[in-house]
């Protein structure tokens, strides 16, 4: 996603600290990211395509439209955005020609699921416990530090994950609030996550492209995970997978999928003695998302509020691709 954008900053050759130990990273704050390039795309939030045949045939009619041969209404896109529609369009928002490979901007509706380091940008602001949890914790659970291997460039990277979410300096922020932006320590090291997916691109003539996000593969692992083996998730289908199946249509249930959260997390309360009766958790079965949304706001109405403002105030977090309301949460395991 962003954090693939070799852009809109001056890269340095990376400095390391040998000195610190296995257990230990920097403590130190780092800058935060100024903007100076919202309208090429320097905070941009990128989705990743869906590679399905139909909306393959609906994204050639879309470009076609958007290059001008259809009469491409800019004011229309104004709105879709959220931009002043007496404003002109931003350039990052006419074309993803300038994306990774792989994702679209949010706009273009070329996919529904956003990019690691969106998600990961969101988490810095709201933690990472998510609406449920937040309503047994006293506070948010935000991530200390984040290491990144392959081709990795602070300055790139932290404007991805963090610096972008900062609010504009006119914002004025509520001081009893326990969700604000967090700075992460980000570190990289020279220890491969993985043995392939390496791009050549010495001879390529396209600038900070060097990812591709063609893959809707992901893995899932965590330490009090009752297997050794992480488990992998298809994101097009939100669906555990065996990846060395290719033959085999997908249909069990992800561990991480909102219908197994809920099914934990409705286990979990159920052995606190001191929620017996306060908190009367919806099944699962036939659950919508609303149905969902509206049991959130009503155990941790802080959260979820926090995220209607950053999801509809925020100068970028208010494109956010919001999952629709309808379907029920059994099939609705992304």
């Amino acid at each position: 996603g962003n954090a693939t954008l070799k852009k809109f900053t001056k890269m340095d050759k990376e400095t390391y600290n040998d000195k610190l130990g296995p257990d230990e990273w920097p403590t130190s704050n780092h800058e935060p990211i100024p903007p100076h390039s919202l309208r090429l795309g320097q905070f941009a939030l990128l989705t990743k395509k869906d590679n399905s045949k139909t909306l393959k045939a609906s994204w050639r009619k879309l470009d076609k439209e958007k290059s001008g041969e259809s009469g491409f209404d800019e004011r229309m896109i104004c709105q879709q955005i959220g931009a002043p529609v007496k404003g002109k369009v931003w350039p990052a928002n006419q074309s993803d020609e300038w994306c990774p490979p792989g994702t679209s901007i949010v706009s273009f509706d070329k996919g529904s699921l956003h990019s690691c380091s969106d998600k990961l940008c969101r988490w810095n602001y709201l933690g990472l416990q998510g609406g449920l949890i937040s309503s047994l914790l006293h506070s948010p659970l935000y991530m200390e530090s984040l290491t990144v291997g392959r081709k990795f460039t602070e300055r790139i990277c932290r404007r991805a994950v963090c610096c972008r979410a900062l609010p504009p300096k006119t914002y004025k922020p509520d001081e009893s609030s326990k969700y604000s932006l967090k700075h992460p320590s980000i570190m990289g090291t020279a220890v491969y996550m993985d043995e392939s997916g390496m791009i050549d691109m010495s001879n390529s003539t396209e600038f900070g492209q060097d990812v591709r996000f063609n893959s809707t593969l992901c893995w899932c692992w965590w330490a009090s995970l009752y297997t050794q083996e992480a488990e992998c998730v298809d994101g097009a289908t939100g669906l555990a997978k065996d990846y060395m199946d290719d033959y085999t249509q997908d249909s069990r249930i992800s561990m991480v999928s909102t219908s197994s959260l809920l099914e934990l997390f409705n286990n979990t309360i159920s052995l606190l003695p001191q929620h017996d009766g306060e908190i009367e958790s919806p099944q699962k079965s036939q659950l919508s998302l609303e149905d969902l949304r509206s049991f959130k706001r009503h155990i941790a109405p802080e959260y979820e509020s926090t995220k209607d403002i950053l999801f509809t105030k925020h100068r970028i977090f208010r494109q956010w691709r919001r999952r629709e309301n309808e379907g029920n949460i059994r099939d609705e395991v992304k």
